[in-house]
């Protein structure tokens, strides 16, 4: 999901990629961010989340919802 959200951010669209790293937070199966990931995880959470007046997007329920927001939204991108 954080590389996604990472995929997503790169092509310029914050709300799903926020949506999905908010997910990852809160997966119990996601491996935990550590060492040198940590800085560039939070980086990411700043790029997506820098506008401090927009709300951060409802998180999908669970990893299937997850799955399928982020191939929607890359999907237009195609």
């Amino acid at each position: 999901m954080r590389r996604a959200a990472e995929l997503l951010a790169d092509l310029d669209d914050p709300e799903p990629a926020a949506a999905l790293l908010a997910a990852a937070d809160r997966d119990p199966l996601a491996p935990p961010v550590l060492g040198a990931d940590r800085a560039r995880y939070d980086r990411l959470w700043q790029r997506v989340t820098g506008d401090a007046t927009r709300p951060t997007p409802r998180p999908p329920a669970g990893r299937a919802e997850a799955v399928a927001h982020a191939l929607a939204a890359l999907d237009r991108h195609r």
